[in-house]
Parts: structure tokens; C-alpha cells; sequence
């Protein structure tokens, strides 16, 4: 069982102006930080809009390598108020290479981890293949003051090989920022079956890893999308242990990770027959 520092998600909507953006993102941190929440998680893409909606050459000169202003303000946060920050970046390497990243960054101000997704949709209204190379650098977890973390962004959710690796590297839960909407002309039915599904597949990772999962959308209208937020944690038996609606808010979490009572419970790392499973290198059998 591990003990925990305070954890706290926030759920928040941004807008076109990305200054605008980490000026409010920095102000609602830096509360948390003084309300002694020592770990903070924030959405997908946190500092932007969900530019993706269109192609377009005009955004990509938002994109923010690690030494951005703005990266180097929230590690001095981070230094200042001895806590920890997960956040989402549009990460620029060089001309015409970019990633969909989520810094770590530490109590002491450092840069402790990187990950850039894995799985990059492209669909309409979510054209990321545009934008965002896929992740070169492997599924990761980072430990923030005890807690080890693992790294996951929204597309990634819908795969149960990245939640399975990345539980594998010890992780005590995993950590969904996610940007994920509605079509406004969508049916209620349709919407309703939608976020059902959401949460479904992110309860069964908590489930099959026997681990917490911490899901952090935005919320907001933007084009012809609505942000659903619906931001939750789920423990590792599947209960949803807080759920935000479609306003702006937090979770805030504190207590203990108590992965080893499920999972002593329901040994599915033991029964699993990994002497079989080489197709999973396959696209098709």
C-alpha cells in the first residue's frame, strides 16, 4: 500500500489565446499548490485549443519545445511550492517535428520524464496525424514524490496493450489527459453511448491492471465540438470514486493506493499466458 500526497485533476476549458491559457493554468496550480496538493494532473494539450480540428501550417507555430517561457515558469512553480505538475504539451523537436507530450516535472523544478503518445487518431474533426509524429521514446511511469505514475494520452485509452505495459513498469495508477468531445448535431442517445463507452474501456484497465485510473478531460464548446469533461478516478475493482460533470472543476484525491489487496485478489498478472500472446506483434492473424 502506498501512502499518498495529495493529488488533484483539474478540469478546465481554453481558449484560441494560448498566453491566456497558461495565465489562467499557472494561477488554478499554483491554488492547488497552496492548498497542499503536492501532485497535479492536468488535460491534454493543456496550455492550447484543440487545434486539430483543421489542418492548418498556422498552428504549428504554437507548439512549445521544453525550454518555452511558459514550461520554465511552471518548473520554477513546481521549485517554489516543493510539488508536482504533469503537463500536456504541443512539443516541438524541429521544423516538422512535433508531439503530443506530457512533461513530468518534479518538486524540484526538473524535467524527471517525457511521453509522447503512442497512438495518433485521424479522424474527422481530430486530424493528429497532421500535427503529431508517433511517440518515439517507449510507455513510461515516473515517480513524483512516491507516487509512481503512468504516462498515457486520451487515443491511448482505447488500447489495452498500452495500459498493460505501462502497468507493467510498476505503476500505481494511470494517467488519461484526454481531449475528447461531442459533434454538436449528435443525437442525446448517441452522446450518452459515447461517454458510456469512455468510461467503460477506462474502468476495464483499472480492472485487468488491478491499478487506479486518473482521466482528465477539458470541457468547452469549440467549432463544432462540445468538450464532454466527465473527468474521473476509478479504483482498481472498476468503482468510479469521483466523476465531474461538463463544467469546469477538480477531483481531489488523497489517501492510499491500495493496488495489492485487488490484485492478490484477482491475480490476472499470474494466470497470464505470456507464452502465447506472440501474435500481439501482428497487426491481423
Amino acid at each position: 500500500m502506498t501512502e499518498l500526497p495529495k493529488i488533484s485533476c483539474l478540469q478546465y476549458s481554453m481558449t484560441s489565446n494560448v498566453e491566456q491559457n497558461f495565465l489562467a493554468v499557472k494561477a488554478m496550480v499554483e491554488a492547488k499548490f497552496r492548498a497542499n496538493y503536492k501532485i497535479v494532473l492536468l488535460p491534454e494539450l493543456a496550455l492550447h485549443p484543440y487545434f486539430p480540428q483543421q489542418e492548418t501550417l498556422l498552428a504549428f507555430a504554437a507548439a512549445m519545445a521544453p525550454n518555452h517561457s511558459f514550461i520554465m515558469s511552471l518548473q520554477e512553480l513546481c521549485r517554489n511550492h516543493q510539488a508536482c505538475l504533469c503537463l500536456p504539451i504541443f512539443e516541438k523537436v524541429s521544423s516538422g517535428i512535433y508531439y503530443n507530450s506530457i512533461l513530468a516535472i518534479d518538486e524540484k523544478g526538473h524535467i524527471k520524464e517525457k511521453y509522447r503518445k503512442t497512438h495518433i487518431p485521424d479522424d474527422p474533426g481530430f486530424y493528429e496525424k497532421y500535427y503529431f509524429a508517433p511517440g518515439d521514446n517507449g510507455f513510461k511511469m515516473v515517480e513524483l514524490l512516491g507516487v509512481k505514475v503512468g504516462l498515457l494520452i486520451c487515443w491511448d485509452q482505447w488500447f489495452p496493450e498500452a495500459a498493460r505495459l505501462t502497468s507493467m513498469l510498476g505503476a500505481d495508477l494511470l494517467y488519461f489527459p484526454t481531449a475528447i468531445a461531442w459533434e454538436n448535431q449528435d443525437e442525446t442517445k448517441i452522446k450518452h453511448k459515447e461517454v458510456e463507452a469512455w468510461k467503460t474501456v477506462i474502468r476495464s484497465h483499472a480492472i485487468c491492471n488491478g491499478l487506479y485510473t486518473f482521466t482528465v478531460n477539458r470541457v468547452g464548446q469549440q467549432g463544432e465540438f462540445s468538450f464532454w469533461g466527465n473527468s474521473f478516478i476509478c479504483a482498481p475493482d472498476g468503482e468510479i470514486l469521483q466523476q465531474l460533470d461538463s463544467q469546469p472543476g477538480t477531483l481531489d484525491f488523497s489517501g492510499s493506493l491500495d493496488n495489492e489487496t485487488q490484485r492478490n485478489t484477482w491475480p490476472f498478472f499470474r494466470d497470464r499466458r505470456i507464452d502465447l500472446y506472440g501474435d500481439l506483434n501482428k497487426r491481423w492473424k
